[in-house]
């Protein structure tokens, strides 16, 4: 089922039987029109990420005696994790670390809709012996390209940068986006437990909070009394409590069409952030 709905990302609806409300409500939903009677929908999409070298601004730089673009850290495209399925681009900014669908920049979507979300991860290499140079930037396009349900191919780039700061840097837990954490991690969760065994899936995850809790926490040995966590992390745990004991990652009580319809809605749902 999962391969099924990441070569079409076609759509999974549990229910009992075809002869049911929910499938017949559901079934329509899928062909709901715009105002000018176009179907929701986008076809034979590629998905491509594209990412630049970051670059060096100086405020001593002026139009007329311009610095010469300083390469920092470089960003690599570890993978995706969706409904999607790999176009074998390799570009020189895939990485060596896989995650989900990875060793390759651009991926093909078969339909797109208003609520197609898919996670992109990148890791950042650092060249031996490369310090951070101040104002450093990452840079990042993401490319699709479709065809309208009109008939009409439509090209849509979104461009975006963010600054390298070093490990620890106080702008990291003031800019931690604790919800978007939560659907990324429990996105790579589901995925390991399509390969690994359940009990190690949950292992990763308690690693992985244990971890994030040892770089931003703050508290004193032998004193659980003071632990304090900074505003911003302050839901992700119990995110992860609850991600532990969710249908997603525990398969007791489900049938095994339940538990790939559960992961399927997990690994294309759309996220909003509220920050």
């Amino acid at each position: 089922m999962k391969s099924l709905a990441n070569y079409t990302n076609g759509y999974m609806i549990l229910a009992d039987s075809y002869a049911m409300s929910l499938f017949k409500q559901s079934f329509l939903r899928i062909f709901v029109k715009d105002e000018q009677g176009h179907l929701k929908m986008g076809f034979n999409a590629t998905f491509d990420v594209q990412v630049r070298h970051a670059l060096l601004i100086r405020a001593t730089c002026t139009p007329a005696h311009q610095c010469p673009p300083q390469t920092t850290k470089e960003l690599k495209v570890s993978g995706l994790i969706g409904h999607a399925i790999s176009a074998n681009k390799k570009s020189a900014w895939v990485g060596e670390t896989e995650i989900g669908i990875g060793q390759t920049s651009a991926w093909k979507i078969c339909s797109l809709s208003p609520k197609t979300s898919n996670a992109v991860y990148f890791e950042v290499v650092t060249p031996a012996g490369q310090v951070l140079q101040p104002g450093a930037r990452g840079m990042i396009q993401f490319v699709t390209h479709y065809q309208h349900s009109s008939g009409q191919f439509r090209l849509r780039v979104t461009t975006i940068a963010r600054n390298f700061v070093e490990p620890g840097h106080p702008s990291i837990a003031d800019n931690f986006d604790q919800e978007a954490a939560a659907v990324l991690m429990a996105r790579i969760a589901v995925f390991k437990a399509e390969i690994d065994d359940s009990p190690d899936v949950l292992r990763w995850l308690d690693r992985m909070l244990i971890r994030l809790c040892q770089k931003f926490a703050e508290y004193r040995k032998d004193d659980p009394s003071s632990f304090r966590l900074n505003d911003n992390f302050m839901i992700y745990p119990q995110f992860m409590f609850h991600l532990r004991r969710s249908q997603f990652l525990q398969v007791f009580n489900n049938s095994p069409d339940e538990t790939a319809f559960y992961r399927s809605v997990l690994a294309g749902v759309a996220f909003m952030s509220h920050s």
